[in-house]
């Protein structure tokens, strides 16, 4: 399961970079796409928090520069593969604490770190998705950065 883990956070990284390539070719800013951007970044640097169960480094919807999100974006992959590569698959089993960002009454959940990773991917996913709508239009050629073709240049 590591390995399958470490291979998502590398593709996490690459797509990232695509995103991160159009969003240093745009044409006028686009505040929503960065800070979406951002906010993907941040979730990966908190739940890495979560799971190492060290202090918050960032905030969930924190503003960054691009270069700011490239630096974040090497440590998140750095701090994942450490973390699946020192850890075994029963430590994916155990579940962390957490208090949601989301909710306005926050209370404590559980979740199994493996779900938790789960989790992570799709939502990534997910913003990449609105940052290329958001972006339509204002680059000459939109990112494709679904695993799919990941997986065809990775070969």
């Amino acid at each position: 399961m590591q390995h399958t883990f470490i291979k998502q956070f590398e593709f996490e990284y690459w797509s990232n970079g695509t995103i991160l390539h159009a969003l240093r070719q745009l044409k006028e800013k686009d505040d929503r796409a960065m800070l979406l951007f951002s906010h993907l970044l941040s979730s990966h640097c908190m739940w890495l928090s979560r799971v190492n169960k060290t202090s918050f480094t960032c905030t969930l919807f924190q503003e960054r520069t691009l270069d700011e999100c490239e630096q974040l974006m090497k440590e998140n992959l750095e701090g994942w593969k450490n973390y699946l590569t020192d850890g075994s698959d029963t430590d994916l089993e155990q579940t962390i604490e957490f208090m949601p960002a989301w909710e306005t009454n926050p209370i404590k959940r559980k979740m199994a770190i493996e779900d938790a990773i789960i989790h992570l991917i799709n939502h990534s996913s997910y913003h990449r998705g609105q940052i290329v709508a958001s972006i339509k239009g204002k680059v000459d050629e939109l990112p494709f950065s679904t695993y799919i073709m990941y997986a065809s240049e990775i070969v």
